[in-house]
């Protein structure tokens, strides 16, 4: 059985959330030029621009980002040991982080999931002020951490042949 539709779906998935990041990056540089140009030009900023930017854009830029980076292999990198004269133990303590690493993603987008849930129990829509409704900023967290897992336990740079 290959894995090419897996490959296919994780990269089509990570392509669309870093549009969606690179999007959002835009609108917040739009959204605080404007709120700037409004305030000091003016006397007039825009009513709910740090809510939006804070709440809504920035964890988009962050997280869903994450997967993409993953694929690219662009995480920061930091080498305590060096095991290149062991290369079996090299090889098993790079398979051991990579797990520890989509672990770590997995609790996070749970964690996310849990948060967006119990504000969706509770009813934490704000109606009639400018905010972010948390149950969409916790989905959107949600969202960025499944895909870095996925962006990690399928990863282009180590597609087979």
């Amino acid at each position: 059985m290959s894995l090419d539709p897996f490959y296919s779906a994780v990269g089509y998935l990570t392509a669309a959330c870093a549009l969606i990041a690179k999007l959002s990056l835009l609108l917040i540089v739009v959204a605080v030029t404007a709120d700037s140009m409004g305030r000091y030009l003016f006397g007039a900023p825009i009513r709910g621009t740090h809510a939006i930017v804070g709440g809504l854009l920035q964890p988009a830029v962050v997280f869903f980002f994450a997967g993409q980076s993953a694929k690219l292999g662009a995480h920061m990198k930091v080498e305590i040991l060096s095991l290149s004269r062991m290369p079996v133990f090299e090889r098993w303590i790079r398979g051991f982080f990579k797990v520890l690493v989509i672990l770590f993603w997995l609790g996070c987008g749970w964690q996310a999931y849990l948060l967006a849930y119990a504000a969706l129990i509770a009813g934490r829509w704000p109606i009639g002020e400018v905010a972010v409704p948390a149950v969409i900023a916790y989905t959107m967290v949600t969202i960025g951490c499944l895909v870095a897992a996925a962006g990690h336990t399928f990863p282009a740079a180590e597609k087979p042949e």
